[in-house]
């Protein structure tokens, strides 16, 4: 996962680099329905976009590219990037989603987790 994460930023040199960065510009809005059906909150200041395969946030020009998944019962990944500042974060759990919800990591209040993420991605310094 970090090695495909790592090209996905830029920073492996390979063939797939032109057809991976196609893959992350916006296609579609969401709206104010959200993946997963999650609604949008009145205070959220992030706008949500449709990539190829990812789930583009945006804030005032910051664009956080991600995409998450679960098996019931079982796993739950999520993998996030800024490719502006060229950082990254893959997280993978044994748990299923009822025990930690991966899928709602990037839609949570400010305060948790979800902001540790953000801020990271936002200004890794």
């Amino acid at each position: 996962m970090l090695k495909f994460l790592s090209a996905n930023i830029g920073l492996i040199n390979t063939k797939l680099y032109n057809t991976l960065h196609e893959s992350h510009l916006i296609r579609h809005s969401t709206g104010l329905v959200l993946p997963n059906n999650l609604k949008a909150t009145s205070n959220d200041n992030l706008g949500y976009y449709i990539g190829l395969g990812w789930i583009v946030t945006t804030n005032y020009g910051q664009e956080i590219i991600w995409h998450n998944g679960a098996t019931p019962g079982d796993y739950s990944a999520f993998m996030a990037f800024n490719p502006t500042t060229e950082t990254g974060v893959v997280i993978l759990t044994s748990a299923d989603v009822a025990n930690n919800n991966i899928a709602g990591l990037m839609f949570k209040s400010v305060g948790n987790l979800s902001s540790l993420i953000t801020g990271l991605l936002d200004d890794p310094h």
